[in-house]
């Protein structure tokens, strides 16, 4: 099978998980293809990985790797990634949250 982030699928890994989801290797080839270009994506499949094999070196340095480039990536593409986990737009839905980040568009001072 082929690995291709372009259309969403990760190929091999996949496969694996589906197959067996005890199989390290399975996570350990997913993450691999997204570190390319979803480090955060990446970093959590490094952690389920280290769930079912906690010695794992391969997803230690991976989730380490994934850590690096998630520091080095500039404010606004940081900002961006955040925009796109689902967790932070669960958040962004609540009610009450929307009402507080609409007063700190109002008045910037008052966050602080």
């Amino acid at each position: 099978a082929v690995v291709s982030t372009q259309s969403g699928h990760y190929g091999r890994g996949d496969k694996c998980i589906e197959l067996n989801p005890m199989f390290v290797k399975g996570y350990l080839r997913k993450a691999a293809v997204l570190k390319i270009d979803k480090p955060q994506e990446a970093k959590a499949v490094y952690e389920k990985a280290l769930e079912i094999d906690p010695n794992n070196a391969e997803a230690k340095q991976g989730i380490h790797h994934c850590s690096q480039s998630l520091r080095n990536l500039k404010p606004e593409d940081r900002a961006k990634l955040a925009m796109n986990d689902p967790e932070i737009q669960q958040i962004l839905q609540d009610p009450s949250m929307q009402v507080i980040l609409e007063q700190m568009q109002k008045d910037p001072a008052a966050a602080q």
